[in-house]
């Protein structure tokens, strides 16, 4: 029994030496395990975008084109929005600005139909505040802007629920086109008066004093 008990003390003696660490001749660096990279964040889609016109004013209060980096899913809001911002300096830099207020609100959500018409309800104390010649500028850029989108024919505004007549080219009007500030437009040239022409007299007329004799 003793003899078993010292082989296995032996056979375990073995065991552990050979499970023990190595013993090196000289030292040597341990190796730094590499680390693991954080996780990175997922980048995300980024928002469709499409260049669309919009319409500033120039030097002699006529409407310019200009595009603008847009969303692809434009809304009636963000076009208003974008009309009250300020220009770029590109923009700047070529005499353009806008008259419309910054401070131009929706009071309800812009509505259209099948034909072409759109309705804006706007807050009091913004658009409506604008007068004279600069509210005829503001309307035409504000017209020439909605009416590049081909769904978009007519416009009516509302400030807070009341419809009321606007300026335009001609008399006042509660629905807007294109056409009510053709003078807007750049390449519009005012029509040139026709001359009229001297018509004879009439049988009978009595003549001038210039073509009268002297009578001696």
């Amino acid at each position: 029994m003793r003899a078993r008990l010292l082989v296995a003390a032996v056979a375990l003696a073995g065991l552990v030496g050979a499970c023990g660490i190595p013993e090196d001749s000289e030292p040597r660096a341990i190796e730094p395990a590499t680390p693991t990279p954080p996780l990175e964040e997922p980048t995300p889609p980024a928002e469709a975008t499409q260049a669309f016109p919009i319409y500033l004013t120039d030097a002699e209060n006529r409407v310019r084109k200009v595009e603008r980096e847009l969303p692809a899913r434009l809304t009636i809001t963000a076009l208003v929005d974008e009309l009250g911002e300020v220009p770029t300096d590109e923009e700047t830099a070529q005499g353009l600005f806008t008259v419309i207020p910054p401070e131009t609100s929706f009071f309800a959500e812009p509505i259209t139909d099948d034909t072409g018409l759109a309705i804006l309800d706007l807050n009091a104390g913004s658009f409506d505040t604008l007068e004279g010649e600069q509210r005829t500028v503001a309307l035409a850029q504000l017209v020439w802007t909605l009416t590049e989108s081909p769904s978009i024919t007519r416009i009516i505004i509302r400030i807070e629920g009341i419809e009321e007549r606007w300026p335009t080219d001609g008399d006042d009007r509660s629905v807007l086109r294109r056409s009510d500030y053709a003078s807007f437009d750049p390449a519009f040239v005012e029509p040139t008066p026709e001359p009229v022409e001297d018509e004879p007299p009439s049988e009978g007329a009595t003549p001038s004093p210039e073509s009268e004799g002297d009578g001696g």
